[in-house]
């Protein structure tokens, strides 16, 4: 059964008074994920390879389906995925089960969007590319075990920007973390996973106890 961190552990002190009110709604992830899934427009989309050299996956050739949605309709649907107490970092607060079940439930959400996105770009998934056109290869991807759904990060984000949250837990594992990022929005990530050209599911060594590191420390 899930039980909302109270407030004490999970703070929105440093927002505007408005803004605290509405993450203080504290949507239920369900309700959230599924009005996410509704609104959802799919921003871009395209195969993503592997670029870091490892003794077990090809660089290049090992790839996974990587998307961009906008929520810009309803912005405060971002927010609370994000920073709200029963958002998806809410779920990871809970454990790591909990997380991992609500990212899950998240992409199936977002599948057929995803794969209608990925079909009508062919030069994002077609022939010419490691997807071959194939959406069964990008939906391997999607449903990965590594597969996740994040607050959209760009290429230099700001973790210092103000306002922050406040969670007691992982203030105390990690005092000066990136965790404390609160973006609005209105952009999510989401990213499925790695597999090499022999159709093995890859996880990079420094995200293979990324459901523990959220938990924990609430960033990976």
């Amino acid at each position: 059964m899930i039980s909302l961190p109270s407030s004490d552990e999970w703070s929105f002190g440093e927002f505007e008074p408005e803004w605290q009110a509405y993450l203080g709604r504290d949507m239920h992830f369900d309700e959230m994920a599924k009005r996410i899934a509704d609104v959802a427009v799919v921003n871009t989309g395209c195969v993503d390879t592997l670029r870091v050299e490892n003794p077990e996956a090809p660089v290049d050739t090992t790839w996974r389906a990587w998307f961009t949605i906008s929520l810009a309709d309803e912005l405060c649907l971002a927010d609370l995925f994000y920073n709200g107490r029963d958002g998806l970092r809410g779920r990871y607060w809970q454990s790591e089960t909990e997380g991992n079940a609500a990212t899950a439930l998240m992409i199936a959400l977002l599948r057929e969007k995803l794969l209608q996105f990925a079909a009508e770009n062919i030069y994002s998934f077609g022939s010419a590319t490691l997807a071959h056109g194939d959406m069964g290869l990008v939906v391997r991807s999607l449903e990965g075990t590594s597969a996740k759904s994040w607050a959209y990060e760009g290429k230099n984000p700001n973790y210092k920007e103000k306002p922050r949250l406040v969670v007691k837990r992982w203030m105390n594992n990690s005092p000066g973390g990136n965790w404390r990022w609160a973006p609005k929005g209105p952009l999510l990530d989401i990213k499925g996973a790695f597999f090499t050209p022999n159709s093995k599911e890859y996880i990079p060594w420094d995200k293979r106890e990324r459901a523990y590191n959220i938990h924990r420390y609430g960033f990976s």
